[in-house]
């Protein structure tokens, strides 16, 4: 069981491999793919019909994983119709022995073009879109998240230009950021958007 909700602001689209979270394995991702769709990779595929083609605001994604058959996807708080394709069973982000990549697949040219905030990665624990977002005057935004991590869970507030990585849930489970410097933080964010 797992929960991952991110803020994500495109920069580009329409273009493969626009990878939001991977993992040293190359066995799990969610990306967005050359038609704009939200495709998530394990031993099985699946497929959002939405199209997400606005590059100018934020979106709320929140993707949970409950057991090996069943994955659930909000965008913007809208519950997503999933396609599934091939065969096997779901796999956490959490997967022994790899790390979890954020912005980055495995495979060169696997980035994600744009900007993060808030991302939350809840280890054993099943949440919803409602756990991390509400509506308020017909627009979604963010809310403070009260809930637990679990013992492998994450924050990243991206809070400290000099530690991007930073874990604030409690239990140190830093990231290392790569090719990224200070210059990298910005104030652009889902509650003001510049």
């Amino acid at each position: 069981v797992y929960t991952l909700s991110m803020w994500v602001k495109r920069s580009s689209i329409s273009y493969d491999y626009a990878t939001l979270q991977g993992n040293s394995g190359g066995n799990n991702y969610w990306r967005f793919d050359d038609e704009d769709k939200l495709i998530g990779y394990t031993q099985k595929t699946n497929t959002n019909a939405a199209v997400s083609r606005d590059i100018s605001g934020w979106n709320h994604i929140v993707i949970n994983g409950r057991d090996i058959d069943t994955v659930n996807v909000w965008i913007n708080g809208v519950a997503q119709s999933i396609t599934i394709s091939g065969s096997g069973s779901y796999l956490s982000i959490f997967k022994s022995s790899t790390s979890i990549n954020l912005g980055y697949g495995n495979t060169s040219g696997e980035y994600f073009d744009g900007y993060m905030a808030e991302v939350h990665g809840l280890y054993n624990i099943n949440a919803a879109a409602s756990d991390f977002g509400q509506t308020k005057e017909g627009v979604w935004i963010p809310k403070e998240y009260s809930g637990s991590y679990g013992s492998y869970g994450f924050y990243l507030k991206f809070e400290a230009s000099g530690d991007l990585g930073n874990d604030s849930s409690g239990n140190n489970n830093d990231f290392t950021a790569s090719g990224m410097g200070a210059d990298h933080q910005v104030l652009d964010s889902p509650t003001f958007n510049s």
